[in-house]
């Protein structure tokens, strides 16, 4: 994952209060955020979910047949990586 993007949906409110919603679109943009830590590979099939203010990532597939396996947080008030690396419970 060389970069990671945001979508601002705070600002779709205006758009829905507007009288012309057109008027306000071109303020809903997309923005790149700098991101620290060791990053993920790019992969599809994975599985993320939120958290508070976390973001996990696990597995999905890199490549054409290549699986992954490993376990990623997100931070997402210091937009900072962590790969986690949990360990199986004692039976």
């Amino acid at each position: 994952m060389s970069s990671l993007w945001c979508f601002d949906l705070s600002r779709v409110g205006k758009l829905e209060r507007a009288n012309d919603p057109n008027e306000h679109f071109e303020e809903l943009e997309w923005d790149e955020l700098e991101i620290d830590g060791p990053k993920p590979k790019p992969v599809s099939h994975h599985t993320s979910v939120m958290n508070g203010d976390k973001m996990y990532l696990f597995g999905g597939i890199t490549g054409a047949v290549d699986s992954n396996e490993q376990f990623f947080t997100l931070d997402l008030n210091s937009y900072k990586w962590e790969l986690l690396n949990p360990k199986p419970k004692d039976d």
